[in-house]
């Protein structure tokens, strides 16, 4: 149905798109059966549409313990998109995959393209799946103390700077640096375990989810090694 609406845009308007076609691997989300791969592409025949590749995503890698087989199921799914593709008499096209915690995963295949959001920066969900450690996590929410008492620590960075997300196989919304845990969240306050910290200090705070926390955001400080901070617009200014 989706593509049929795009033939008739592109048709009514003489325009060419390239198109991806997706087979959905798992996670009943989008994409094609395998076996409307066929029919999909012969659609492309004669219209104003072109094949770009082919992409999966194995929603299953996200999951504790569940990454190298979704790798293994996508390479077995992308080959045989290739493989039809070809047979068509289709060359020189992209087959598109992955996801941070399959990336880990990845070998020579028929697979030419990753698409791994998340592990340019972590998160503690890349962690709690074994895609990262908490070491290599390059992005972090600087919080204030608010109230500092033997019971719990109070900051200022709730869900609004952190995000919501709280899968059932990560314990707690976010964590410091350290690995002391966000046991509440609030709007605008997290509810941390003991830090002996100041009223009024600083500490970092690991997302759950680092596609979440930069979307509640205007702008990062990119810290470099020398330890200078640069402010870097997360979208341009749009017109005045």
């Amino acid at each position: 149905e989706s593509l049929d609406r795009l033939v008739e845009l592109t048709t009514s308007r003489s325009v060419t798109l390239p198109i991806a076609l997706e087979i959905d691997q798992s996670g009943a989300r989008t994409g094609l059966e395998s076996a409307d791969l066929v029919e999909a592409a012969r659609m492309l025949d004669g219209r104003w549409l072109t094949l770009w590749g082919v992409m999966a995503y194995p929603a299953d890698g996200y999951t504790p313990g569940g990454a190298i087989d979704a790798a293994v199921q996508e390479r077995r799914t992308l080959t045989l998109a290739h493989d039809l593709l070809q047979s068509l008499g289709y060359r020189d096209f992209a087959v598109s995959g992955g996801s941070s915690p399959t990336f880990v995963h990845a070998c020579s295949s028929v697979i030419n393209e990753y698409r791994p959001g998340t592990v340019a920066l972590g998160d503690r969900q890349q962690v709690a799946l074994g895609a990262a450690r908490l070491d290599d996590v390059a992005l972090s929410v600087v919080a204030t103390v608010l109230e500092s008492r033997q019971t719990h620590t109070v900051v200022d960075a709730g869900a609004k700077a952190m995000g919501r997300d709280f899968p059932s196989w990560v314990r707690g919304h976010g964590s410091t640096l350290a690995g002391s845990i966000v046991e509440r969240l609030f709007d605008h306050h997290a509810v941390l375990e003991p830090l002996g910290l100041e009223v009024g200090a600083r500490v970092e705070l690991v997302p759950n989810n680092a596609n979440s926390a930069v979307a509640l955001h205007r702008q990062l400080w990119l810290d470099d090694a020398s330890g200078s901070l640069t402010a870097s617009p997360i979208m341009p200014a749009g017109p005045s």
